[in-house]
């Protein structure tokens, strides 16, 4: 803040006229004295700007003995200047006093500075903290008298906040209820928070929203998923409300045994036709509460899905499976549309659990952990089908027990796990890629609850909700760890974690002769697969291994057949997997696949800029430069709420 004074004082100027008479008298020199307008400053505790008007009669200088008094410029020579003086703030609850000296020849003129005390820090709620409202909801307010920074929040969605959440000082703030639609009375708390200040307490406003007129109604199941032959279910009805179901105009494959209103307790049947078509389908079904009056009625909805028409060829997923030296549960899908059988060859390290079976199924591969010191294991299980002779060959390969390890610190090392996180949201499963070049791509723009495929990019912190969504970055926090999770079929909570900043940037950086074991890549992995562009770390006991020669740094690095030596040998490929933002409200996009890679680190960055909060993270980045020259990478600074991959470590005991 710039203050600028004009006061008015009289400058003694002194003036000599001529004697009477006397014609040859020459005119006295004016006398001109150091003078300072204004001639005191009193600053609030914020600190202010301030400029003083200075006369002096010759060369003058300015000091002052407290620092937080700032003068420009601090002297001059004869005449008039305008100064420059800048007091800075003080959070305390304490009076300063100093002043300013001038001095020009002689001449001496001190102007007093003062700095008041910062007021207490204050935060109350003005306005009722028990709201009642009606079930039709509506509009309230909630007044904050406050001298300090604070941010308001409301525990539910019904509930909501007009406006931005942080705010300064006194203010109204609008919260939109909306109507009730359950038969009980609800509360919500709306939470006012000092972000700032000490010794202030939260404040809290309580809505109580009277009940709905709405009818208890439950129905189930909720969920019906048929097989492609299609199939019957029963969907049971409780309530003491008239009610009737209805389907889309467009679901021909499903019909209903009755669609006649009913009240009361009751049920009505589903049949879902067999599928002529290679393509799943689905709809929703709904369950409707029959009303006179005009207020809402409840809707509930019945979700009915049926499988596609699967072709008689046999085929197997994943088509391979490595597993690391401590072996683990794969899952194995079967696609047949007939009876088939299982052979296992060279099978002295792994089990399956099935067989045999007819139609589609899921097989489970347990594979041993190897002995210390063991070396790699290849197996293969054949899987023939009872019809046209066909057969899917699955081979089995298990790492040898020399993991490389990568240093993280001075004092810490890690390894890294087989592959990328993925999420599968219908079965709320976790589990490793299956090759480490392997990334979903567009698929992740389909992360709906129940989407039947896996998923690869999220945003920070989401280990508990990995499908959260949200345009703030503040929503994501705490952080929690996705390596909290079970990953895998014989995974173990709280078995991995996701590096941190200074992590990162020491495995990137500062661990021993760092330069020479990173850099760009590109995997061909087969003359059936598209290259694959990525980032390469080698382990601290890296070896290059006969057959290989990887150039590190920034220059790109093509390989095939290289890369399954330098694999075996324990390097590490992150595939440039791009991100997933919303370009636009409720759409989901993923740009920059294969050219981008971005790594979430667990490390959450918190700033402040004016009145703005910034919630943002640390990321493992590296990318195609838009000139198209070369790769640049780093540890950089980014949104929360973008969708990134993620690649999990295990501390070394």
């Amino acid at each position: 803040m710039k203050r600028f004074f004009i006061l008015s004082l009289l400058l003694p100027l002194v003036f000599v006229g001529c004697k009477k008479g006397a014609k040859d008298a020459e005119p006295e020199q004016e006398v001109i004295n150091l003078a300072v307008t204004p001639n005191s400053i009193i600053s609030p505790s914020i600190g202010a700007d301030y400029t003083l008007s200075l006369t002096a009669p010759e060369a003058w200088t300015a000091s002052c003995a407290d620092s937080w008094v700032k003068i420009n410029p601090a002297s001059g020579n004869a005449g008039t200047v305008e100064i420059s003086v800048k007091i800075a703030a003080d959070k305390t609850s304490t009076e300063a006093n100093s002043k300013i000296v001038f001095k020009s020849g002689d001449r001496t003129v001190e102007v007093p500075v003062k700095r008041l005390a910062k007021d207490p820090a204050r935060l109350i709620i003005a306005s009722d903290t028990e709201i009642k409202t009606p079930k039709d909801g509506g509009v309230y307010i909630v007044q904050v008298e406050s001298n300090i920074k604070w941010q308001i929040a409301s525990n539910v969605t019904w509930a909501k906040i007009d406006g931005e959440a942080v705010k300064r000082n006194n203010a109204i703030i609008t919260v939109n209820v909306d109507p009730a639609t359950m038969p009980e009375e609800t509360v919500a708390t709306i939470t006012v928070t000092p972000m700032e200040g000490t010794g202030v307490e939260k404040q809290t406003v309580t809505i109580t929203r009277s009940a709905s007129d709405a009818t208890s109604m439950t129905v189930d199941p909720q969920n019906m998923e048929a097989p492609a032959e299609g199939g019957s279910f029963t969907v049971n009805v409780t309530t003491d409300a008239k009610w009737m179901v209805t389907k889309p105009w467009d679901a021909y494959w499903v019909t209903l045994s009755d669609n006649n209103e009913k009240t009361g307790n009751g049920s009505f049947n589903i049949t879902v036709l067999p599928s002529t078509s290679k393509t799943s389908i689905a709809t929703v079904l709904t369950v409707m509460e029959v009303r006179s009056d005009s207020y809402r009625p409840v809707q509930l909805p019945v979700y009915v899905s049926r499988e596609r028409k699967w072709d008689a060829d046999l085929s197997v997923y994943p088509a391979s499976i490595f597993a690391p030296k401590t072996g683990g549960d794969f899952t194995v899908e079967i696609y047949s549309s007939y009876e088939w059988k299982a052979r296992v060859t060279g099978g002295d390290f792994f089990t399956i659990s099935t067989t045999k079976g007819d139609g589609d199924a899921t097989m489970v591969v347990s594979v041993a952990p190897a002995p210390e010191g063991g070396e790699e294991k290849n197996g293969l299980i054949t899987i023939y089908s009872s019809v046209d002779g066909a057969k899917q060959e699955l081979p089995i390969h298990r790492a040898d027990n020399r993991e490389p390890y990568f240093s993280v610190s001075p004092t810490k090392k890690v390894y890294f796990s087989p592959g990328n996180l993925w999420y599968h949201p219908r079965s709320k499963s976790w589990r490793f890629a299956d090759r480490q070049y392997e990334y979903r791509g567009k698929i992740n723009e389909d992360i709906e609850e129940d989407y039947d495929g896996w998923i690869d990019l999220f945003c920070w912190g989401t280990g508990y909700k990995p499908l959260m969504e949200s345009y703030k970055d503040e929503d994501f926090a705490p952080f929690v760890d996705w390596g909290v999770n079970p990953i895998g079929n014989s995974g173990f909570a709280n078995e991995w974690r996701t590096l941190t900043k200074d992590e990162w940037q020491y495995l990137y950086a500062e661990r021993e002769n760092a330069n020479k074991l990173r850099g760009t890549a590109t995997i061909k992995p087969s003359e059936s697969l598209d290259p694959v562009n990525g980032y390469v770390f080698l382990p601290d006991t890296w070896v290059t291994p006969d057959g290989v020669e990887f150039s590190p740094g920034a220059k790109n690095y093509y390989m095939n057949q290289q890369w399954r030596l330098m694999e075996k040998e324990g390097a590490i490929f992150l595939p440039a997997a791009g991100f997933r933002d919303r370009e636009v409200a409720d759409h989901l996009v993923v740009h920059y696949m294969d050219t981008t890679g971005i790594y979430h680190s667990s490390t959450g960055i918190v700033s402040q800029v004016g009145d703005f909060v910034n919630y943002h993270c640390n990321v493992f980045m590296w990318g195609i430069r838009a000139e198209g020259r070369g790769w640049a990478a780093g540890i950089k600074e980014d949104h929360r709420y973008n969708g990134f991959s993620v690649r999990l470590v295990k501390d070394v005991k």
